[in-house]
């Protein structure tokens, strides 16, 4: 230790003035997505590097940090110059008065000035642990103080003064995440479902890095702690607080409309960038519809169905069981696997039958040869709850093919096993094309029909669905 200080003094009486050289910080222990910030419970590592000079032999400098009670030293690695270097660290020691803490640095490369020296050398790894109560969006600043490297210029061993600009990371730590509030303005909204379409309309915001799952979440209005997310704004589109954030956060959003609290604070804005959904004029694409089947009253929907391949999909858009209401809707695509959320925010708007709850809107002209039915679906009913749709039948499985459909020149049969309350046939583009809402196990239609493939629709306390073909 005598050693060390002794030698901070010489270079502080015997600099030489010379052209002030820089310091860089790198933090290659992470990636770009958790470059700029620091999370609580974990540790984190800089490099320090001494750019654009040569024949370097040892630095030292004294580094000072706030929030000296939550970020604690915890080990360094000697840099560039090897086992033949050494380090020594003086304890971290709080600043009087204040909250920081320094501790002073000497790095010697244990060669002879002169002779095996380093050019523009990383000097030293430095590592730090993060308490789990620090608080949180707070900035954690690392300043450098008279930094200074020996050097061997012009044939003579010279102290070089390196300038250096305080290192600043975001902090990430603790908070309360209200589910639903996806933009944490206190208030749940329309808006709130836009922030989490924003993770699936190919817009710039990504969910990168790494993310936490909430201890014990519920989509109840309550306050509930988690971990930042490295993609900080991303952390309040977790509505259910899997970890994940997919469309089914959406419905959470409906089932939490226009509640509030207090703690909103606005995004951080600290690694996302919002777009405006991009305006697709819907009179340039083909319109494919998605088939329901649910007849629970439901005014918001989480579906799963299988897109045909060769689809290129540019939009999803509401369809006919919507009519009457402003309707929102989030997507994800995977590979042939659309999931997405339709729902609306007029608390009495309700939809109890089957029908065409979705339009797929598509550059491609692809011939279907089998309708788009939605095979898996949760719903929020008319009492605010979460619960999965029923898919099955009111046809038994072992009677469906016996549903009889006779086409002749002139008519259309339809022979059912049970009495239906109503019977729907739509063409495979979704248009209604014949309907009866009279009780009966028969109904017969005009045969005005173009060849193809058709959608029969049969209702009674369910729903069952059938696909036909018309051949003229």
């Amino acid at each position: 230790m005598k050693k060390l200080i002794l030698y901070l003094i010489a270079l502080a009486v015997i600099t030489i003035s010379a052209t002030s050289q820089t310091l860089r910080i790198e933090r290659t222990d992470v990636d770009t997505a958790r470059y700029g910030h620091v999370t609580a419970n974990f540790k984190f590592g800089i490099d320090i590097y001494i750019d654009e000079i040569e024949n370097v032999n040892s630095a030292s400098f004294q580094l000072q940090w706030n929030f000296g009670d939550y970020v604690h030293f915890s080990g360094y690695k000697i840099g560039d110059f090897g086992d033949n270097g050494t380090v020594y660290i003086t304890n971290p020691k709080l600043i009087p008065g204040t909250g920081d803490k320094f501790m002073n640095v000497g790095i010697f490369s244990g060669t002879t000035v002169g002779e095996n020296d380093f050019d523009s050398p990383k000097i030293l790894h430095l590592e730090f642990a993060i308490s789990n109560d620090i608080p949180n969006r707070e900035a954690l600043i690392f300043t450098f103080v008279n930094f200074y490297a020996t050097a061997f210029v012009d044939s003579s061993q010279t102290n070089v003064e390196i300038s250096s600009e305080p290192l600043e990371l975001n902090i990430h730590s603790f908070i309360n995440v209200w589910p639903g509030d996806s933009n944490n303005d206190g208030l749940v909204d329309t808006r709130d479902y836009n922030q989490i379409g924003l993770y699936f309309e190919g817009n710039s915001i990504q969910n990168d890095g790494r993310t936490f799952k909430r201890k014990n979440s519920t989509i109840m209005w309550t306050g509930q702690k988690v971990l930042v997310w490295d993609n900080a704004d991303a952390t309040f589109a977790d509505c259910d607080g899997d970890g994940v954030i997919t469309v089914a956060d959406g419905m959470v959003v409906f089932h939490n409309d226009s509640k509030t609290h207090n703690e909103g604070t606005g995004l951080t804005g600290e690694n996302t960038t919002a777009g405006l959904a991009e305006y697709i004029d819907e009179s340039e694409y083909r319109k494919i519809p998605i088939f329901s089947s649910v007849t629970n009253s439901y005014r918001a929907m989480t579906a799963k169905v299988d897109i045909p391949s060769g689809l290129s999909i540019k939009s999803i858009i509401a369809g006919d069981l919507f009519e009457g209401t402003d309707a929102h809707i989030i997507k994800d695509i995977n590979d042939n696997k659309l999931e997405f959320t339709i729902g609306s925010f007029e608390s009495d708007f309700q939809i109890n039958k089957s029908g065409i709850i979705a339009y797929l809107l598509v550059e491609s002209d692809v011939e279907l040869t089998k309708p788009i039915i939605i095979a898996e679906a949760t719903i929020l009913n008319n009492e605010n709850r979460l619960i999965p749709a029923s898919i099955t039948t009111g046809v038994d499985a072992t009677d469906i093919d016996n549903i009889a459909v006779t086409v002749d020149i002139s008519e259309i049969q339809i022979n059912i096993p049970q009495l239906a309350n109503e019977v729907k046939l739509y063409n495979i583009n979704g248009r209604l094309v014949k309907q009866s809402n009279k009780k009966s196990k028969t109904y017969t239609f005009q045969n005005d029909l173009e060849s193809g493939t058709y959608l029969l629709l049969i209702e009674n306390d369910k729903v069952s669905i059938k696909t036909i073909q018309i051949l003229k």
